[in-house]
């Protein structure tokens, strides 16, 4: 069953290996990288008809070596890191250290990590109507990543989503904000839809 979770693991030290750095040394831009490299190398893996969930599950010895590719380094990291920016880095920091507390020295499980992100977020977004495992699980649960698309009808915007290359009906919770004409302030990430 562990072996089922190991992006647990394996994407947060993934995050954190160019987080850290990029906050000593932001003039490297260590963190713009990742989303140059990395995202494009979990995307490329995951857009496959034969990829599987960063919570695919398997007891066959031979399979344990396959899972040790960019679904559970790349995508896990890339997924948290949306959910990092989502939630703001200091709320996603106080979840993680909730977390690690916690957990410390014993086996985790998915929810582990989202009930103490969930603790996090309540604490400082107390008005939310966030369920962040039910979020967090429609991306660590299924294979593949969406496609967005953004139409705009009159003087409304239509979003809609299908999975890149294979569309099998997924459904992923997708954090958007969004600035207009009258809201130009780009460094607002806390989702609006």
């Amino acid at each position: 069953m562990w072996w089922s979770y190991i992006w647990l693991n394996e994407g947060i030290a993934t995050l954190y290996d160019v987080y850290i750095p990029s906050l000593l040394f932001p003039e490297y831009d260590f963190m713009e990288r990742f989303v140059a490299i990395s995202m494009p190398q979990a995307f490329r893996l995951d857009a496959l008809s034969t990829t599987w969930s960063m919570n695919h599950y398997t007891e066959i010895p031979s399979e344990l070596w396959t899972k040790f590719n960019s679904i559970v380094y790349e995508k896990a990291a890339c997924v948290l890191r949306m959910f990092q920016e989502a939630m703001t880095i200091p709320t996603f920091t106080e979840g993680l250290r909730h977390y690690f507390n916690k957990m410390n020295f014993t086996a985790a499980v998915p929810e582990d990590l989202y009930e103490s992100l969930q603790f996090a977020y309540d604490a400082d977004f107390p008005a939310n109507d966030w369920h962040i495992g039910r979020l967090f699980d429609m991306w660590a649960s299924q294979a593949g990543y969406p496609m967005i698309s953004i139409e705009r009808v009159a003087n409304r915007f239509l979003l809609t989503q299908k999975r890149h290359r294979v569309n099998n009906g997924e459904i992923y919770a997708v954090p958007v904000t969004f600035a207009t004409k009258t809201s130009k302030n780009f460094d607002e990430k806390t989702p609006k839809v």
